[in-house]
């Protein structure tokens, strides 16, 4: 049976939040005051850098991180 390479990769496409989680631990860092977001443009360059340089990976897991991301739905 062949084995199938995988990777995993951490993507924070924003720190905002609309959450308020007493165990958050982005909370007690300065990290959610910063307003930049990912751009779509970005995030589609990171797609495409992932397809480029992983090339003998046939599963990546893409794990979205940061604040809440689904408060950037444009980079999602």
């Amino acid at each position: 049976m062949k084995k199938v390479l995988t990777g995993e990769i951490l993507v924070a496409n924003t720190w905002k939040c609309n959450l308020r989680c007493s165990y958050c631990f982005v909370r007690k860092t300065d990290k959610m005051k910063e307003r930049e977001v990912m751009s779509p443009g970005t995030a589609v360059r990171v797609i495409d850098a992932l397809d480029e340089g992983l090339s003998d990976i046939k599963k990546i897991r893409i794990h979205l991180y940061g604040g809440e991301p689904f408060t950037n739905l444009p980079a999602i």
